[in-house]
């Protein structure tokens, strides 16, 4: 009978079709990304597959395997209630597909003075719906590619969709 155990154990590890997580180690990282940045044209793919963090503001923060954040925008205000229904379905530590538009960066770092911040400020492109933001934002002109890829930089995104990664069915 211990034979049969061992021998179901052993075939259990070396099985080819095992299921690990719902976001694959081998998926490009948010780093990655902005190291591929050329000029101020980051490239993306259509959609990323990321962890949520929280709800900060009007953003929807997400992180990849390596723990580096992405905001995403998901309502103009905070009286925007419609927009605030979408992310009822999010849950801390959740993988998702995200789908967004690059909208700027947020920086720790003034782009100007060089002076390290204690709260992001925001290099976002020219957007006639941001007239309404009480971030303060910065002409995404500032930014150069240097700043993209900084470490203290984070990606800012419009969330367009999101969907969960993960299977609703046990896998034996």
């Amino acid at each position: 009978m211990k034979f049969i155990i061992y021998l179901i154990l052993i075939f259990s590890l070396f099985s080819v079709e095992k299921f690990q997580y719902d976001i694959s180690k081998s998926e490009k990282r948010i780093r990655e990304y902005k190291n591929e940045t050329k000029g101020l044209d980051i490239i993306l793919p259509e959609q990323l597959r990321l962890f949520f963090k929280e709800l900060k503001g009007d953003y929807a923060i997400f992180y990849d395997w390596n723990g580096e954040e992405v905001y995403y925008r998901y309502r103009k205000n905070e009286f925007d209630f419609e927009s605030e229904k979408k992310t009822i379905g999010l849950f801390q530590g959740q993988s998702y597909k995200i789908k967004g538009t690059f909208q700027g960066i947020a920086s720790f770092k003034d782009l100007e003075t060089k002076m390290i911040l204690h709260s992001p400020q925001f290099y976002l492109k020219p957007d006639p719906e941001n007239f309404w933001s009480f971030d303060r934002i910065e002409s995404f002109d500032l930014v150069k590619e240097e700043n993209l890829k900084d470490r203290h930089s984070i990606l800012i995104f419009k969330l367009l969709s999101f969907e969960t990664t993960s299977i609703d069915e046990l896998i034996y």
